[in-house]
């Protein structure tokens, strides 16, 4: 059963991962253009549509992962691979949408 198709996506989104918004009982989408340092966060609205959260320019073009998922709460993970083990960790807060770095580790020392 197909509930919704969406055409015209960006071909430049390098990662596509889900995420737990503020607010709403549905999950949203969090979508990352590495080469660009362009994010969008879109809302799930429960009955197959989708609408534009947050977007914005200046995010790093390092990433190498973007990893969230609705059990994590709103929390999304950011990752450097050529760096080595040192994530950035970071939380929506609402109402807004906005991201923030919670925490910064660096696993090697």
């Amino acid at each position: 059963m197909k509930l919704r198709e969406y055409d015209g996506w960006r071909p430049s989104w390098t990662h596509i991962t889900t995420t737990r918004l503020p607010d709403s009982d549905y999950s949203g989408l969090v979508l990352y253009d590495q080469a660009a340092g362009r994010g969008e966060i879109l809302r799930c609205t429960g009955a197959g549509n989708m609408e534009l959260f947050k977007a914005s320019d200046g995010w790093r073009t390092s990433w190498t992962h973007v990893v969230g998922d609705f059990m994590s709460g709103s929390a999304l993970l950011f990752y450097e691979a050529p760096t080595g083990p040192t994530p950035d960790s970071c939380s929506m807060t609402a109402p807004q949408g906005g991201l923030r770095l919670c925490s910064s580790s660096n696993l090697a020392q």
